[in-house]
């Protein structure tokens, strides 16, 4: 079965559960990084749609949610 790596912010967020604002926030933030996480659809157009690589961005998710629950644990400690 054929599955498309580049997805948009729309399919992105609706796999995700999470909304097209939300997305915008771990850019910001720099849970998702440019060139790994998500790209332009064409190069060098700032007005172009992001895509996002699905499976990389929910291993980065992961990463984040085991970084927050070990500080959380250290702090209960």
């Amino acid at each position: 079965m054929f599955t498309k790596k580049w997805l948009t912010a729309a399919e992105t967020s609706e796999q995700l559960a999470f909304s097209e604002a939300t997305l915008r926030r771990l850019r910001q933030k720099g849970v998702f990084k440019a060139g790994v996480h998500y790209r332009r659809k064409f190069a060098g157009n700032h007005n172009s749609p992001i895509l996002y690589n699905l499976e990389i961005c929910e291993e980065a998710l992961l990463e984040k949610d085991a970084r927050d629950a070990r500080t959380l644990e250290l702090a209960r400690g």
